[in-house]
């Protein structure tokens, strides 16, 4: 059976992000049972609902739950609440969006915060396990394949680019997520070095060009590896 890489619903799809940084504020109110209920607002004046629960198992993302916006733009989203551990001002996370708080208050009556679409989240340790987990994964050319669909197969026995990164992240963190920082950080990359055999999605296009080498595709998760760690130890001195 096919699992789909990136069929998931397209939240806070109205959110223009393209031309113009988009602020968003949140603001809710307690409901009882660990549960906050309220509104997200952009900087232009769109609404969408929110209902979050306290997960406590959830690692670092343990509210969890749902927007929503008209007619029917419903999907999942899950906050990081700052945490030295993870993302020191905290973070927002949808299927298609990752990034950091700009701000985040809570008490027993009500939940706030605010975000940025374009402040994407910083790798974390985990992302640096993931890149070095993806660079295992496509250990040689038997194991690498070179006609990507961005469809990952659940017990493959090759890889594409894409799907190497997709594995690795959901045996690191035990699900995959289209934009965990790790793969931000390789698609960065990729389009640095191989922008010109790129046309649409950059992880696939480019471990699809007849001109793309393993060796290439080692190269940049090694770069995207080193660049994770730096990051770290800028933050974390002695990481």
């Amino acid at each position: 059976m096919k699992r789909l890489s990136s069929a998931l619903v397209l939240l806070l799809s109205a959110y223009p992000t393209a031309s113009v940084a988009q602020d968003i504020e949140c603001e809710m109110r307690h409901q009882g049972h660990s549960e906050y209920r309220g509104e997200c607002i952009t900087s232009g004046g769109e609404r969408r609902t929110i209902h979050l629960r306290l997960t406590p198992d959830a690692g670092a993302f343990p509210w969890r739950g749902t927007i929503v916006g008209p007619p029917s733009d419903t999907g999942t989203v899950a906050v990081s609440p700052p945490s030295p551990a993870h993302y020191p001002t905290g973070a927002i996370q949808t299927p298609n969006i990752w990034v950091t708080l700009t701000s985040f208050e809570l008490t027993d009556e009500r939940m706030s915060f605010s975000f940025n679409l374009r402040a994407d989240a910083p790798p974390t340790t985990a992302d640096l396990q993931i890149v070095r987990r993806a660079r295992r994964i496509l250990s040689d050319a038997s194991v690498w394949d070179r006609a990507d669909d961005r469809v990952c197969e659940a017990n493959a026995r090759t890889w594409s680019l894409y799907c190497a990164l997709y594995q690795a992240t959901a045996d690191v963190m035990g699900e995959s997520h289209h934009r965990q920082p790790a793969l931000q950080v390789v698609r960065r990359i990729v389009a640095e070095v191989g922008s010109e055999r790129i046309e649409g999605h950059r992880l696939m296009d480019f471990n699809n060009h007849p001109e793309t080498t393993l060796a290439e595709i080692h190269a940049i998760l090694d770069r995207s590896a080193r660049t994770i760690r730096s990051g770290l130890s800028a933050r974390t001195p002695g990481a």
